[in-house]
């Protein structure tokens, strides 16, 4: 199996010690899924001859990105996880949560997209002192959108705005 190392799936992977298969990746056909039960990324991975679905340790990911450097990772997934170095380890016999069942379907439904910079969100998270922060987007118009933490529910002065890029069309 081969995944572009610009993914870095163990970053979301949850660390979750009651729901240990979120703390892993799962293969389901040609992508790969990591969750922490919060939030969901899932990714195209190219499978190769002999390949076999299912999970992948997030141990294996890591260090075959260590040995990727910067290109892309390969982990050969039968029997067992081997990467490029030789290293072995045994496949993980979990069950993985139905992840397709809360994918939401918008085909009946107007949608808008709206881009924006993830860093700078990080940042203004950051700026108002929360992880926690609400997104007031404007359907209507191309304005900023309100960024509020909620959790300083007393400092109603506490808010920031980030600035959408409207994809083209």
């Amino acid at each position: 199996m081969k995944i572009g190392n610009k993914y870095k799936l163990d970053k979301i992977a949850s660390n979750d010690h009651v729901r240990p298969a979120m703390n892993h990746i799962f293969i389901d056909g040609n992508t790969a899924v990591a969750t922490n039960g919060s939030a969901l990324a899932i990714v195209p991975v190219v499978i190769e001859e002999g390949d076999i679905g299912g999970m992948l340790s997030k141990d294996s990911f890591i260090a075959a990105r260590k040995l990727a450097k910067n290109n892309d990772l390969q982990i050969k997934l039968n029997e067992a996880e081997k990467l490029i170095d030789g290293t072995q380890r045994p496949r993980l016999e979990l069950s993985y949560p139905d992840y397709k069942a809360i994918i939401p379907n918008y085909s009946d439904e107007e949608t808008r997209k709206i881009q924006f910079n993830a860093k700078y969100l990080f940042e203004l998270s950051q700026a108002l002192g929360s992880d926690l922060i609400t997104l007031e987007i404007p359907l209507s118009s191309k304005k900023a959108m309100l960024v509020y933490n909620l959790s300083l529910t007393n400092e109603k002065q506490v808010f920031g705005l980030i600035m959408p890029v409207y994809p083209r069309s």
